[in-house]
């Protein structure tokens, strides 16, 4: 019974498949719910393993909820409340060291015709705010626009995300290019941003449609995601971003907070 909760029922493959591990493998049912967690455990971080724990609590949780409130929550909702646990549990444990280390990668350089706008986002959980960092480069690499902001009243980090993407691709329509790039280590953004199937009645299911309104702008553009060993500079400016009172950018010269 506790297998097919927890790994084989369809609403919990969902949830892991749309989690940012991506998991689609449920293992094979002759396994029992311990082995499988052992055998997933050896091919991923200690960091990508906490998730992994936190999702069991979130769809046990949401189950008992379903059984006993009948409620369910909307998918994005769920994986809101995923990130906050998950943040939480890192605020008051502490990240464990990544036992798995993945190599930077030299940057691309954006096509000809094309930029490439990379954000990042923070989150303070005590005082609902949101720092966003925003790079914007030209197709040498070169610094066109670099941005950093705080946003208040957040509830949750996805929220903060979501709206540093938004924030990216506005800061790209001012550039007058037709064809962007928009990069990000959320995942769950970049895949949700790539696929017209969210359901507009979630939490953030109005800013969603607002920042696909804004890429149907561009004359082609593309959603991708990157990891943060190649995304650094703009999770600074987002860390930054939570000190500051005002919105600030920088033209072509990078702040010293960067080099």
């Amino acid at each position: 019974m506790i297998d097919h909760v927890m790994r084989f029922c369809p609403r919990a493959m969902v949830v892991w498949f749309s989690s940012p591990l991506g998991i689609r493998n449920q293992g094979d049912r002759r396994q029992s719910l311990m082995e499988w967690i052992a055998a997933i455990a050896g091919l991923m971080s200690s960091e990508s393993f906490d998730l992994v724990m936190v999702l069991i609590w979130c769809i046990w949780t949401e189950r008992n909820a379903m059984l006993w409130n009948g409620k369910a929550l909307e998918l994005l909702e769920m994986h809101c409340k995923l990130q906050t646990w998950l943040h939480e549990f890192h605020k008051w444990h502490g990240p464990r060291k990544n036992t798995n280390v993945v190599t930077g990668q030299p940057r691309k350089c954006p096509e000809n015709e094309w930029i490439q706008s990379n954000f990042d986002a923070a989150w303070d959980a005590q005082l609902e705010i949101g720092g966003v960092g925003v790079v914007i480069r030209n197709n040498k690499g070169e610094f066109m626009v670099i941005v950093a902001m705080r946003v208040e009243g957040v509830g949750s980090p996805l929220l903060v995300e979501i709206m540093a993407a938004r924030e990216a691709l506005i800061f790209s329509q001012h550039q007058q290019t037709t064809h962007v790039e928009v990069e990000g280590d959320a995942l769950m953004v970049s895949t949700t941003l790539q696929h017209e199937g969210l359901n507009d009645s979630s939490p953030f299911g109005h800013i969603i449609t607002n920042i696909r309104q804004i890429l149907n702008d561009f004359s082609q553009c593309k959603v991708t995601f990157g990891r943060r060993s190649t995304n650094k500079v703009v999770h600074r400016l987002a860390r930054l971003g939570l000190t500051l009172d005002t919105p600030v950018a920088w033209f072509e010269e990078p702040h010293d907070v960067i080099i």
